[in-house]
């Protein structure tokens, strides 16, 4: 053993981040993904229920680090250049459920960092992933099955969307979603409700 400086080494550099190998923040080699568009938007759509309490909705979708079967997650994703963190979360609950139109609050607290082993973000610089909440009519909503609601068609929404949303008593989303930023974004959710 010699000991060397290591060095960062760029290997994937997109319009979303940088992926670099080399050595991170806290002092050993390791890969690390640099965000540059300041991270994600999400977006959280609740309803307040009479008998089955806040009700919160997950969208299922094939998630290739989440195993082979569709799995109920949080949605959102990144913010394009030039986008801001609430553009990029009215943008990605459009693509991903239907709905648009409705304008979603940004929800207290810091900005979440999607997997503290690889991504550096700086809470500081505002960096990170910004969740959103989104207050929906219960009219919107019909019952699928026992705690299980999806949203009704006649709204305008985009149906084919809107088919992949499920509304959940937020205990039931919790333990439902592998998502561990879909778990955060509810309890960011509950503390501004609470």
């Amino acid at each position: 053993g010699k000991e060397t400086e290591a060095v960062m080494v760029e290997l994937v550099s997109e319009r979303h981040g940088r992926l670099v190998y080399g050595q991170r923040p806290e002092g050993y080699d390791a890969w690390v993904y640099y965000e540059p568009g300041g991270g994600g938007g999400a977006t959280v759509p609740f309803v307040r229920h009479p008998e089955k309490g806040l009700l919160v909705a997950l969208v299922r979708e094939a998630r290739a680090n989440m195993g082979d079967t569709p799995v109920f997650d949080l949605i959102g994703g990144f913010v394009d250049p030039g986008e801001t963190h609430a553009a990029a979360a009215d943008r990605e609950t459009a693509e991903e459920t239907g709905i648009i139109g409705v304008r979603s609050i940004e929800l207290a607290g810091a900005p979440a960092n999607a997997n503290r082993a690889f991504w550096v973000t700086d809470p500081a610089k505002d960096e990170g992933l910004h969740v959103r909440g989104l207050e929906l009519p219960i009219g919107m909503l019909e019952e699928e099955s026992a705690d299980v609601f999806k949203i009704r068609e006649g709204h305008g929404l985009d149906m084919k969307k809107a088919e992949n949303v499920r509304f959940f008593p937020w205990r039931d989303a919790v333990r439902l979603t592998p998502d561990a930023l879909a778990r955060a974004a509810i309890a960011q959710l509950l503390a501004h409700i609470l």
